[in-house]
């Protein structure tokens, strides 16, 4: 990758953090990342001696609630809903405040679920590692195991 050694973690940034740290072979990082995070993984970095350098690469804009989406949401059909992050629940939250179908929901970790508690949902699962291919195989749980009206 351009020169660079990449590390895959085992789920969260947190994690990841403490298994470099731990390595014990890591001076200086690079850190490409959101705007918005929900862990400081450069300040865990540092914390731990390893200088690191970040620079936002991305953003996640609020995009206005669809007309298509809340007509969905306020029917009797059930909706599929990956989440994988906090800030996308907040959003859907937000954007859809009053929802009458029922809502199968597979989020990306315990923390992303957590952030749903104001969301009503007829299921939830967590997908089984944080990343899109166990969300997709959380959604495909959620549908095998819904109860076709």
């Amino acid at each position: 990758m351009a020169g660079f050694d990449s590390t895959i973690g085992p789920g969260t940034a947190e994690e990841l953090a403490d298994r470099i740290i731990a390595e014990g072979t890591v001076r200086r990082a690079f850190y490409p990342r959101a705007r918005d995070i929900a862990f400081d993984l450069s300040k865990k970095l540092e914390t731990g001696g390893i200088d690191t350098v970040e620079l936002i690469v991305y953003r996640q804009e609020r995009c206005p609630p669809m007309a298509e989406a809340a007509a969905l949401l306020a029917g009797g059909s059930p909706i599929l809903l990956p989440l994988f992050s906090r800030r996308s629940a907040d959003i859907f939250r937000i954007n859809y405040p009053e929802i009458r179908a029922p809502i199968l929901l597979a989020a990306i970790s315990p923390t992303v679920a957590d952030a749903t508690d104001r969301i009503t949902k007829a299921a939830c699962t967590v997908a089984s590692h944080p990343d899109s291919d166990h969300l997709l195989d959380a959604l495909a749980e959620l549908l095998s195991r819904y109860d076709k009206p």
